[in-house]
């Protein structure tokens, strides 16, 4: 915090001042605010299905660019300043903005990224197979227009106008000779060419045949997306990471943990975005290694794989609440499937059916079968991850929470119910009645979810029992 940091020095302590003000906070602060409901709303647009695909994004890049670019600064801003020690500066900061539309900020600004990343190195994969694609295509066009007023193709039943005959050839020649490798060049050639176009279409000739002012649209169309293909560069994607850097946040991070479980929690559909999150996190790495990598030390594996572990440890104790979770599901689902779901006899008589129908009880286990299938499926979306040079294994983290969390609740369960407060046999057989229905649910819901978590659950609740016992 500089306020505190600057204080034994008098000149910039004066010159702090001279900024922190009140009226100049409140205008900050309300600035940072409004932009945090903006963005929020833009990157919702941005991330509905359908949206961002890659024409969308040749034809918008700047303004893509400017968005993550936004984005990054007023989550950068909030991040830190919510820090500050300054106890009323601190207390506005945190009302302008809570938590929920911080993470919210967060999360999609990270997903938006990760998308934006994908499709930018798809374009830059095949950016010389589509800028030959669409100069072909302007080409031939350029030629066929060029044929068209030779009068000498057959049912154009157009007068000979050598001229344009000659000056479209010419065009398609220029066309032709075109290079990407220096796109400022190239789209200043082919904004000229377009020009050209534009200017071409007011001869009468040209006015009064539909055919051929199509043909122009076409090429023009063709001539503005090799421009669009040509700005897309290395460097493109090299701005992107630098904007995206999340080093500043090695630190403030930990202060979302719990407030990340809880909307985990309330909301299971978050799990679908902690893969871009962890990714963002990962420049976290790059901020230790440059001056190493830089000055050539030898260092710098062990110090990458430093870094790494504690950033894989971090998000292992963020992901520890979704077997949390699962289990609190698993718990109602028990509950259901021991003490309130009839079991359903091979043959029933029509009459009865209804008896059976349980509607509202149904309902409720499909609801919790679809927030334990939500959680799973938001980890296995991962894939395997490279965390740093660390490599993260979705599926092997969700089953080894599983069956922690399983020792666990069985440990508890066995400790509380295998406690006797006398010595009588009635007491004893009640206790252990008891012990087997909660066990037996166990074994029933591990059974009944195990498509859903795509694991074996009887194969993980016999390897524990015989570990446990």
């Amino acid at each position: 915090d500089l306020s505190q940091a600057w204080e034994p020095y008098k000149a910039a302590k004066l010159a702090l001042d001279n900024i922190l003000h009140k009226q100049n906070v409140y205008d900050v602060i309300n600035h940072y605010a409004n932009a945090v409901k903006t963005l929020n709303g833009r990157l919702l647009k941005y991330l509905t299905k359908g949206v961002l695909d890659e024409r969308f994004v040749m034809n918008n890049i700047r303004v893509l660019m400017h968005c993550v670019r936004d984005c990054n600064v007023s989550l950068r801003w909030f991040l830190l300043h919510r820090t500050t020690m300054h106890r009323k500066y601190r207390e506005l900061i945190r009302k302008a903005v809570g938590v929920e539309q911080l993470l919210d900020l967060m999360t999609n600004t990270a997903q938006f990224e990760l998308q934006l990343k994908n499709l930018l190195q798809q374009l830059l994969a095949s950016k010389e197979e589509r800028w030959e694609h669409y100069k072909l295509e302007a080409k031939t066009r350029l030629q066929d227009l060029s044929e068209y007023f030779s009068g000498e193709r057959a049912l154009t039943r157009v007068k000979k106008n050598s001229n344009l005959q000659q000056w479209f050839q010419k065009l398609a020649d220029q066309v032709s000779s075109l290079d990407f490798s220096n796109p400022v060049v190239a789209g200043r050639n082919i904004a000229h060419l377009i020009r050209h176009l534009e200017e071409v279409e007011q001869f009468h000739q040209i006015e009064s045949s539909m055919q051929v002012k199509a043909f122009l649209a076409d090429t023009r169309e063709y001539m503005t997306l090799m421009i669009r293909t040509a700005n897309i560069t290395d460097s493109v994607l090299a701005d992107l990471e630098t904007i995206s850097d999340f080093a500043y946040a090695c630190e403030v991070i930990n202060d979302y943990t719990s407030h990340l479980h809880h909307r985990i929690k309330s909301k299971p559909s978050t799990v679908l975005l902690l893969r871009a999150t962890f990714l963002k996190l990962s420049s976290i790495l790059s901020l230790p290694l440059v001056r190493i990598t830089q000055c050539g030390s030898k260092d710098d594996i062990s110090v990458a794989e430093y870094y790494s572990r504690n950033l894989v440890r971090y998000i292992r104790k963020v992901l520890e609440v979704v077997p949390k979770s699962v289990f609190n599901t698993l718990a109602l689902i028990i509950d259901l499937l021991t003490h309130k779901m009839k079991p359903v006899p091979t043959k029933i008589e029509r009459l009865h059916l209804q008896n059976y129908a349980q509607l509202n009880e149904r309902y409720t286990l499909a609801r919790a079968t679809h927030q334990v299938s939500v959680f799973t499926r938001g980890i296995l979306n991962m894939k395997t991850t490279l965390v740093g040079i660390v490599q993260l294994d979705p599926r092997q983290l969700l089953e080894d929470g599983i069956r922690k969390e399983l020792v666990q609740r069985i440990a508890s369960a066995l400790h509380t119910q295998l406690v006797f407060g006398s010595s009588k046999r009635i007491e004893f057989e009640h206790k252990l009645k008891s012990l087997g229905d909660q066990l037996t649910g166990f074994k029933r819901s591990f059974e009944y979810i195990q498509d859903y978590i795509h694991m074996y659950g009887l194969k993980i609740w016999q390897g524990e029992i015989s570990r446990i016992i």
